[in-house]
């Protein structure tokens, strides 16, 4: 589970072996077997012991601004003890032709699943059935290009990549835009800020993902700003932008059904001329459906199993490539 914290004067504190969580209207002890990772809000009080116990457990601890966006991290120096996997990855990723092979299978994949997003949208929304047939045609025309698409220059197929999966992901935003309905229809894709309640959603609940990411690629051994497809940045973890692609369009559709469900509603929402901030109703709900995706089994890749390990499995399968 993730451990969320973000009410003003909660403490985190060590206790008996485990997480002693405590404000003025609620104190509980949770074991550290329980927690895949904590997330901790403005205003929070933590002890060292149990950032000790924490990095113990290989248990990661992000820390967030007020609008959701993570700013620090608290991991393991064990990390900077698997010396060999790293150097294969920094080998790999000087290997421009080792790289395209690998990013043409990335892209091809999130085109895919966002068509199977689209196909699961038009059948719950009969309007959008002619919409899903013209979308999925282009996709996988453009899935078609990359994967025919030759050349020795990562850069040059990087741009490639980028104008043909612009050019879908400019289709399959307007469509997920019809299908949640007029009051919570946006205009495009905003990140930061985000300018409406559905953007502001997507960005939190995406920033949940990157955490899960990012994390699963230091257990595996590797080194997360080390990326491949995305170009290095400094102090951001690029490896991690790659790996979320396969992987986005369960958020995705995780919102649409909140949503639709009217489980999430606009009222949720500060907005004004520059951004659209959640509120703690709306990361009331959106957390604890994010758990529970991630728990969740689902079949993808040939495998039955739940979004966590699948993530895992992604990267083990890149580190046999090395």
């Amino acid at each position: 589970m993730t451990l969320y914290i973000d009410s003003p004067k909660t403490s985190l504190k060590l206790k008996n072996n485990g997480f002693l969580i405590e404000n003025d209207d609620q104190k509980r002890l949770i074991m550290p077997s329980k927690v895949s990772q904590i997330i901790i809000g403005n205003g929070v009080f933590i002890q060292s012991d149990a950032l000790l116990l924490a990095i113990q457990n290989q248990i990661p601890v992000y820390f967030e601004d007020s609008y959701g966006n993570i700013k620090m991290q608290c991991r393991s120096t064990e990390f900077a003890l698997d010396a060999l996997i790293r150097r294969k990855q920094l080998a790999f990723i000087l290997n421009e032709k080792a790289c395209i092979q690998w990013a043409k299978g990335l892209f091809s994949q999130k085109m895919e699943n966002q068509s199977a997003t689209v196909g699961f949208l038009s059948e719950r929304k009969n309007r959008l059935k002619k919409v899903q047939t013209d979308f999925r045609k282009k996709a996988f025309g453009q899935i078609d290009k990359i994967k025919i698409w030759e050349g020795d220059s990562f850069n040059v197929f990087r741009d490639t990549v980028l104008g043909l999966e612009g050019s879908i992901a400019r289709d399959y935003w307007r469509i997920l835009a019809d299908a949640v309905g007029e009051s919570w229809k946006f205009e495009d894709r905003s990140r930061q800020p985000a300018k409406d309640p559905f953007n502001a959603s997507l960005n939190y609940l995406y920033g949940m993902l990157y955490c899960e990411v990012e994390n699963q690629i230091y257990l595996a051994g590797l080194d997360a700003h080390q990326g491949i497809f995305h170009a290095a940045q400094y102090q951001k973890p690029v490896l991690s932008f790659d790996f979320i692609e396969l992987f986005r369009f369960w958020v995705d559709k995780l919102l649409v059904e909140l949503i639709w469900s009217g489980e999430l509603l606009p009222e949720y929402y500060e907005t004004n001329e520059e951004q659209c901030v959640i509120n703690k109703e709306a990361k009331g709900i959106l957390i604890p459906a994010f758990r529970k995706m991630m728990n969740s089994r689902k079949m993808f890749l040939s495998r039955n199993t739940t979004v966590r390990e699948h993530i895992r499995y992604a990267i083990e399968d890149l580190k046999q490539k090395f």
